[in-house]
């Protein structure tokens, strides 16, 4: 679910729109003190480092999701900050 939410184009414009990926994660100017704050971030490693396992299959996809959050957290366009 976290993923969509970053990955959805708040700003409705794609920078180039021959590319099939936008080339940063646009995201509302009101989720800046969330991303400021670091906790975001703290969370997403700590749920990429868990371990379960009895639930391997669960675990890959837990982690799959976690990177994808957090490749779209590192491309928050820099005018945000």
């Amino acid at each position: 679910m976290q993923e969509r939410a970053l990955a959805f184009d708040f700003s409705a414009i794609m920078l180039n729109e021959t590319l099939d990926d936008p080339m940063s994660t646009n995201v509302p100017t009101a989720w800046r003190t969330f991303l400021e704050s670091g906790e975001c971030m703290v969370d997403l490693f700590q749920l990429f480092s868990v371990d379960l396992p009895d639930k391997q299959e669960l675990m890959q996809k837990i982690k799959t999701k976690t990177c994808q959050c957090l490749a779209l957290l590192a491309n928050v366009r820099h005018s945000l900050f």
